[in-house]
């Protein structure tokens, strides 16, 4: 006789998801609170688990119950992604917690298209022609001239926080998703995008400081132009040539060649570290940056640049803090506001209901909402 406190599930449906989120039998069979054994027993369909580990699997696997009931196993989700990594000492799998956050990303995206269609609106492309053979100086000149952002603009924000989300917002106006996540290490990833025809993605860390977030944003982007995929960590490594690529471009976009030429007719002296921190201050970049553009100038040494920048690496590490964020402008910054807004478009329109907002905007109170409006709007 069948005991009713059986959860009497598909057993090809718990491998799946299990695979999917990038855990080993081993890990997957603690984190549930049961001996590995067991859990392939019940991969294997000779025993099932409780309603209650149900619930455990169900809340690991990020799904809901109902679809370890599922007949079939779904399409595979890991997109194939190239990883541009560069962590000798680190094990380069994907952990649980980044698969999730590339499927969740993923989710979003069709999200995204499938209310466009059922607002009536056609799904935006993103338009970027390119030369083979063009320059890194011509390419970011490019870049900055679709964008829209003139060095006077860039100039004129007031502090990093608003030029970060002044070139996400540039960014969004190019058709192009931009989400956030403080689930991830640093070391783990700082970025990564997604190349798409119409909407492709970037996610950044939230745990990296502003400045850094904007130079991975640029980073991404180009990825994106190139039509590149991939996971990145942003290491000052030259082993890599598409990455070195992408890391020139990115510098050029954020601090051009020639005005920061121009400025340099004003310094005294390139290694004084009140000189640098007015450069960084100026471009709303780091001194890191600044550094390497000095270097591609030939105004500092490469001794001179690596010892600065371990420096400054350590001063980072014991500077920066992800402080304190109040849940609406959290659900605005993880979602982007291209995101966020087509969302409660749709729920204004009667599309989707207020817990599928809650839903796709990551399970935030409803009574957030009219602040998520605020914060959107504003």
């Amino acid at each position: 006789m069948a005991s009713k406190n059986k959860a009497y599930i598909n057993p090809e449906i718990l491998k799946w998801a299990r695979e999917e989120m990038n855990y080993d039998i081993d890990e997957a069979a603690r984190k549930i609170g049961i001996n590995s054994q067991k859990l392939i027993q019940w991969e294997a369909g000779q025993k099932m688990p409780t309603l209650r580990q149900l619930r455990l699997i169900a809340k690991l696997y990020k799904r809901p119950s109902a679809f370890f009931y599922l007949k079939d196993a779904p399409d595979a989700t890991k997109p194939d992604l190239p990883d541009y990594r560069q962590l000798p000492d680190e094990n380069l799998e994907r952990t649980p917690q980044m698969s999730l956050q590339i499927r969740r990303a993923f989710e979003r995206r069709e999200t995204y298209i499938e209310l466009l269609h059922y607002l009536g609106k056609s799904c935006p492309e993103f338009k970027f022609e390119i030369d083979s053979k063009i320059s890194t100086t011509e390419l970011a000149l490019k870049i900055r001239e679709q964008l829209g952002i003139s060095i006077d603009d860039q100039f004129s924000w007031k502090d990093h926080y608003t030029a970060l989300n002044s070139w996400i917002d540039l960014l969004e106006k190019q058709n192009i998703l931009i989400f956030q996540t403080g689930e991830l290490d640093l070391a783990e990833m700082r970025g990564l995008s997604i190349s798409e025809q119409f909407l492709p993605i970037i996610l950044i860390n939230s745990k990296d400081s502003p400045r850094g977030r904007i130079f991975t944003l640029m980073h991404e982007l180009v990825h994106i132009v190139i039509g590149q995929s991939g996971i990145c960590d942003l290491d000052d490594n030259d082993s890599n040539d598409f990455e070195v690529f992408c890391n020139k471009v990115a510098g050029e976009i954020l601090v051009p060649k020639q005005v920061l030429k121009n400025d340099l007719d004003s310094i005294t002296d390139y290694r004084d570290p009140f000189q640098l921190e007015y450069l960084a201050n100026r471009y709303m970049v780091s001194v890191e940056v600044i550094l390497r553009r000095l270097l591609i100038l030939n105004k500092i040494t490469k001794n001179f640049y690596q010892k600065k920048r371990e420096e400054y690496l350590e001063t980072y590490k014991k500077s920066k803090s992800q402080g304190f964020l109040l849940p609406a402008k959290k659900v605005v910054r993880d979602n982007g506001k291209l995101y966020t807004d087509l969302i409660i478009s749709a729920y204004r329109d009667d599309i989707i209901s207020l817990r599928d907002v809650s839903n796709y905007l990551g399970n935030f109170k409803i009574n957030h909402l009219p602040k998520v409006e605020s914060q959107l709007y504003k």
